[in-house]
């Protein structure tokens, strides 16, 4: 829809909905189409409300039209076939016992496709050639780019991508309830740590493991990213959108939960461990912002390898190595002064 083609075919778009939503998926389409975009749809059991918004309806038994027009004129076209519609009956529920060969009481179909060919279908052949909706879809210039500027694009997929990162608790909550469990665990193992020589090298190992172990865990959310590639490509191959709107939306989107994450972990660990204080923040700060930075990094890679690999348990395998040699090379493990030039 972003692109507005001049065609939109949708099968079975009210299935599975209760009565109010049908009629608002329905209503949107209708205003769809008086934007100028044709809508075709098949619809499965539709409700005498949407029955009356449908513009025109094909009626298809055993791959044969038995009618085609006005829904309006359903119920006469069959009233003088011999085939009366009840009063206070949705017509739809009419048209389906008269045409539905799969159960007894049926009408003869195949007389009623031939009355249709016979009587009606020259007439309206010959309409729908020198309509001016058939005019204006051969005469319809070929358009380029897309119907609705980038910025609004970015708008509706970052808004979209945000929604999904809330309602999906694989990509943020269950790592907000790991992160939480393992600061939890970092906290009490490091708990009150002294600031004296010997307790310098377990203030520097606590830090090397958050900063490590911390990033690590963003390969959690390889499966997910590989889903959403499956989408973007389909998407894309149809021209919906820039590929720059959803990339910057997908930078965007991820801050707000990763926000949380370190915030939260900034606080247990932080405060657990007695790490340094001073009275305007400045230092829990510093560590807040690195552990962000670090996570956005560490989702940033996980980005990429996803975007290059396709299969979910070699893009985690291939981040875990790409992590595993960042941490070699941070310089906790080897200094960087005794690493080969």
């Amino acid at each position: 829809i972003l692109d507005l083609p001049p065609l939109l075919f949708l099968d079975e778009p009210t299935s599975g909905l209760d009565a109010a939503a049908a009629f608002n998926v329905v209503e949107a389409l209708q205003r769809l189409a008086g934007e100028g975009l044709s809508v075709v749809c098949t619809i499965h059991q539709p409700s005498s409300e949407v029955f009356d918004m449908l513009d025109n309806v094909m009626l298809l038994s055993e791959g044969r039209t038995v009618f085609f027009g006005k829904g309006s004129n359903i119920v006469p076209y069959f009233r003088d076939l011999g085939h009366h519609c009840p009063e206070y009956t949705n017509p739809a529920d009419f048209v389906m016992r008269i045409i539905n060969t799969d159960f007894d009481g049926h009408a003869d179909v195949a007389a009623l496709a031939d009355t249709w060919e016979r009587t009606m279908a020259p007439s309206l052949l010959s309409q729908l050639v020198s309509s001016r909706v058939v005019s204006s879809l051969t005469q319809r210039p070929a358009t380029t780019g897309f119907a609705i500027p980038v910025y609004k694009q970015f708008y509706y997929i970052f808004m979209r991508q945000s929604l999904d990162n809330i309602r999906n608790p694989g990509v943020y909550w269950i790592r907000l309830f790991m992160y939480v469990m393992l600061s939890l665990m970092v906290g009490t193992s490091y708990l009150n740590i002294g600031h004296n020589q010997v307790e310098i090298q377990d203030r520097f190992s606590m830090l090397f493991y958050i900063n490590a172990f911390m990033v690590f865990m963003s390969i959690a959310v390889v499966p997910t990213f590989i889903q959403d590639r499956l989408v973007f490509m389909r998407e894309r191959a149809n021209g919906w959108y820039n590929p720059a709107a959803y990339v910057l939306s997908g930078a965007l989107s991820c801050i707000p939960g990763l926000l949380l994450i370190s915030l939260m972990c900034s606080i247990i660990i932080y405060f657990l461990v007695g790490l340094n204080s001073d009275p305007l923040g400045e230092r829990f700060g510093l560590f807040f912002v690195a552990l962000f930075t670090s996570l956005y990094c560490a989702e940033s890679v996980v980005l990429v390898v996803s975007a290059i690999v396709p299969y979910y348990i070699i893009a985690m395998a291939f981040g875990a190595g790409i992590y595993g040699m960042f941490m070699l090379g941070q310089g906790a493990l080897v200094l960087p002064g005794n690493i080969p030039d």
